[in-house]
């Protein structure tokens, strides 16, 4: 394989690389992310269409599915854990396929609510306008959550609340209007904490507690002031089993509260104007199917207009009808045929890009000299790069090391702040309804107690949750998260078992659906010694998890920069070094090349430039060499055409060897000066020479110009042979006639007489070949129509032609040629046993002769038909009309007179229409 074929290869491989690569970046999204599963889902909304929009990820990521269920977009929030992280803590959405996202921005710590902003997304996920946003400051009293609550949407028109005990103020936005307006404000009794509040229209608003109670918002007429009427409905007293708060609650059609029983499982309907009355509207085994997938409980639910379900658990989605039956599961979004395609096209061209780069490798290691440079930098590149690796593993390691230490610090903090807790107190509270009550109250006291100063580093971020242990079970009692569910139900896994079965304090990471902590839980003792909860301190470690992969960044970063420091070093240091080993090498490579006038210059003073003097005499060695072998080339082409050795299939005359032969047909030339034995006969020696070169110099070149070839010097001519073109041959014959015309004028100029030359033209097979003997070797050309074409040349004078041709030559050149010509019939050659047909042409003849042979073309050919049939007397008068118009015709003079022979005495009985010349 060539080199410029390797690069051709090369290049375009690299080419559709490099293509395939962008295309694999541009359609990333496409590499399978539409089949990531759910994980932790939080928050779902849902409208009329069916668009559902849900929060995922420990509130890092919005999730929009299309009505199909498949991917429409997803949006990951951008962290800079020195500022602080953000959360996506709520949705809704609308017809039109706007969201509404509650954007929570936390403390470093990940703790305290600092801010919150609702924004507006657009159907394709891009945020529009920032609806709503406020600010707390660092040393907010909130954790978690803010003051924005229940972001609802009806008509188009969102409705959401702003909570700050004891007061609640409703807004409403719509998307013309700016800022959200203002519509009441409640005003709640100092016993009531809000856990939710749902409802778009005023009069069928209501508000749940963190007892469990249900307050409906009593808005007067015309007024902007409210107050709450109820409870309407207690949850605890509705059933001994029920110790928590309704969840998820939801105003749906005629203003019935729809609500999620974690204590019984269920979803049940409840009527504010029936309230003795509750109807069941999912029923627990319907949430047993669900969770026979999925082992966590419901996380959220939504409605549709149509009374359609949709509820959540960590990591699926299920859509239920109105009876309240399973009708899909979803764990992660759905593919459609046309996205499988997208990704298994994504993944074929990723198979293609890495054989495209085996392949690439391969060129480059196997086919190509890889430069010295290159090998070093990847023996040296290692070197550098494993230093780097090992202290990115080794910072790794670091920060495995430190959350070692750090949950055997929470270990150790939850020992000591679980005996500082009254378990006696604990005991004290058996339900959601307990909440704030003496005993709750004489708890959270305890805690506050172990909370530090905001400007001190030590515990800050710290997050306290206590357990209720109950009849072999837990309750989430008290949550530094204010949107913790009162009372909750928490599944008793392996760790919560070993601390309440064998008393043990462990530690651990976990992520849920609020976030990925770092925690140590310890028991709770009353004053009897039993078991009365469980303590939980904690961190949350997105902002930790961020700041690591941020350092490691960093890291990266700056391993990267002192690789880019060292590998510039070393390439300097390698140019510096081999500068002059590049400068030989190129000149070896022109030398090699052919360019033998290289000289290389080096002042290294050392072994590189002794090498490059070495090189200097050996290319003068070299040159001087050449230079004669190209003299002894040049004069043994003079002897030995190269066009002849190359049709014998040789590179030189070196390859030449006795008996080299080749058989081709070609076209046949020879040219000779007239009379030329006669004018020698005149001149002296030395003068014959001249005058001999003189004609060859002027009409030899004109063979090869016309891509033929001169086989053999006669004494005032040529034999030529053409083995591309036939019409070469005549192309040649013309232009030497033209040019004896330019010749003889200078003659004349000159006082020499006019010369004439004659061509003839043939065509056939000929053996081109190499004889001799071992120490004498010649060219020739052997075939019989070389004395054909020799036997034509001498008859050409006799027939008055110029230039005269075989229909061999004409029959290969067809009528097309544009030279003038007239056909001569059927002429016996002598010696020969077969007539050739023969053509005059006469481009070349004198202005005059030409002019005479155009005009008397037609009856001369008219008159050769007639002596082939026969008709002697009748071309006998036709050829002696041509001799009248055109008295130098020989050819019409030598028919006229055989005609006349014929016509008196009869025709020869071997005649066959041919014409004899003696």
């Amino acid at each position: 394989m060539g080199n410029n074929k390797k690069y051709s290869w090369l290049t375009g491989l690299l080419i559709v690389f490099v293509g395939i690569g962008l295309l694999l970046v541009w359609n990333v999204d496409r590499s399978g992310k539409q089949g990531v599963p759910f994980r932790g889902i939080d928050s779902i909304a849902v409208n009329s269409q069916k668009d559902v929009i849900l929060i995922t990820d420990g509130h890092q990521k919005l999730i929009s599915l299309s009505p199909d269920r498949s991917l429409r977009y997803q949006q990951v929030l951008e962290q800079n854990p020195e500022e602080g992280l953000e959360n996506f803590t709520e949705v809704a959405i609308d017809e039109e396929g706007y969201a509404y996202v509650l954007i929570t921005k936390l403390d470093s710590f990940g703790l305290r609510t600092v801010s919150e902003r609702i924004v507006r997304m657009s159907p394709d996920g891009e945020i529009v306008q920032v609806v709503y946003e406020d600010s707390y400051g660092a040393n907010s009293s909130y954790k978690r959550i803010g003051k924005v609550r229940s972001l609802q949407v009806a008509k188009d028109r969102l409705s959401f609340y702003v909570y700050q005990h004891p007061e609640v103020i409703a807004y409403q936005f719509v998307p013309s209007d700016s800022p959200p307006t203002q519509l009441y404000q409640i005003q709640l009794p100092n016993e009531v904490y809000v856990n939710e509040i749902t409802g778009v229209d005023p009069q069928l608003t209501y508000v749940t507690t963190k007892r469990g109670e249900v307050f409906q918002v009593d808005v007067p007429l015309g007024s902007r002031e409210a107050q709450v009427k109820g409870p309407l409905y207690i949850h605890s007293e509705r059933s001994e089993k029920n110790h928590t708060v309704p969840n998820h609650v939801k105003v749906g059609p005629a203003g019935r509260l729809l609500f999620y029983n974690s204590d019984q499982n269920v979803m049940e309907r409840f009527d504010p104007a029936h309230p003795d009355e509750i109807a069941l509207m999912v029923p627990s085994k319907t949430f047993e199917q669900i969770k026979s997938s999925d082992s966590s409980a419901l996380t959220a639910f939504a409605v549709t207009p149509k009374y359609e379900f949709v509820v959540a658990t960590d990591n699926q989605l299920v859509f239920l009808d109105q009876q309240g039956n399973v009708m899909t599961k979803l764990t992660s979004p759905s593919v459609s045929e046309k996205d499988r395609l997208k990704e298994w096209t994504w993944w074929t061209g990723l198979g293609v890009e890495i054989l495209l780069f085996c392949v690439i490798q391969f060129l480059l290691f196997r086919l190509f000299r890889i430069p010295l440079i290159i090998k070093q930098t990847i023996v040296i590149a290692p070197l550098v790069v494993v230093p780097v690796f090992l202290q990115l593993e080794g910072t790794k390691l670091t920060f495995s090391f430190m959350e070692q230490e750090n949950q055997t610090d929470l270990r150790l903090q939850a020992y000591v702040i679980s005996t500082l807790i009254e378990g006696d107190k604990l005991d004290g509270i058996n339900g959601a309804i307990d909440y704030m009550n003496a005993d709750y109250q004489a708890v959270q006291a305890d805690l506050k107690k172990l909370e530090v100063p905001d400007d001190v580093n030590v515990n800050r971020g710290l997050y306290k949750t206590i357990y209720k242990y109950k009849d072999g079970e837990l309750f989430l009692m008290m949550d530094d998260n204010d949107s913790a569910e009162v009372f909750e139900n928490v599944p008793i896994d392996d760790e919560f078992r070993s601390v309440v079965m064998k008393r043990e304090i462990v530690s651990g990471k976990a992520q849920d659906r609020t976030g990925y902590w770092m925690y140590a839980m310890a028991p709770i003792y009353n004053s009897s010694g039993k078991l009365s909860g469980v303590l939980e301190l904690g961190r949350e470690m997105n902002g930790v998890r961020m700041q690591h992969t941020d350092m490691s960044r960093e890291l990266g970063k700056g391993a990267a920069l002192v690789w880019s420091i060292c590998a510039s070093l070393f390439f300097l240091f390698s140019w510096l070094t081999y500068r002059n080993i590049r400068n030989l090498q190129t000149n070896v490579s022109d030398m090699g090349k052919g360019d033998y006038s290289v000289v290389v210059r080096v002042r290294s003073m050392d072994e590189i430039q002794k090498l490059a003097e070495s090189f200097n005499q050996m290319a003068k060695r070299i040159r001087q060499y050449i230079s004669n072998i190209t003299r002894m080339s040049e004069a043994n082409n003079r002897f030995v055409p190269q066009q002849f050795i190359h049709f014998l299939g040789k590179e030189s005359i070196l390859d030449v060897e006795l008996g080299d032969q080749v058989e081709r047909e070609m076209a046949i030339m020879r040219m000779s000066l007239q009379s030329f034995h006669a004018i020698s006969h005149r001149l002296r020696p030395e003068t014959t020479f001249r005058v001999i070169n003189a004609f060859l110099k002027r009409f030899a070149p004109i063979v090869n110009e016309n891509q033929g070839m001169i086989t053999e010097y006669l004494d005032p001519g040529v034999l030529a042979v053409y083995p591309k073109e036939a019409k070469d041959a005549l192309d040649a014959a013309v232009q030497m006639r033209r040019t004896l015309a330019d010749y003889n004028e200078q003659r004349a100029e000159k006082g020499y007489d006019p010369i004439e030359l004659r061509v003839a033209l043939h065509h056939g097979p000929l053996m081109l070949g190499i004889i001799g003997e071992s120490t004498r070797l010649e060219a020739a050309i052997i075939s019989d129509h070389v004395r054909v074409v020799e036997k034509m040349e001498k008859m050409a004078e006799t027939l008055g032609a110029c230039i005269l041709m075989s229909d061999s030559l004409f029959a290969k050149m067809g009528e097309s040629t544009p030279y003038r010509y007239r056909d001569l019939g059927w002429v016996h050659i002598e010696g020969e046993a077969q007539p050739m047909h023969l053509y005059d042409v006469y481009e070349g003849d004198t202005d005059q002769i030409r002019a005479h042979k155009e005009e008397t073309k037609e009856l001369f050919e008219q008159a050769i038909v007639m002596y082939q049939n026969g008709r002697f007397h009748d071309a006998r008068s036709a050829f002696l009309s041509v001799i009248k118009q055109n008295r130098w015709d020989q050819a019409a003079r030598k028919y006229f007179y055989l005609c006349d022979e014929y016509a008196q005495k009869g025709a020869e009985r071997d005649w066959s229409g041919e014409l004899k010349i003696s």
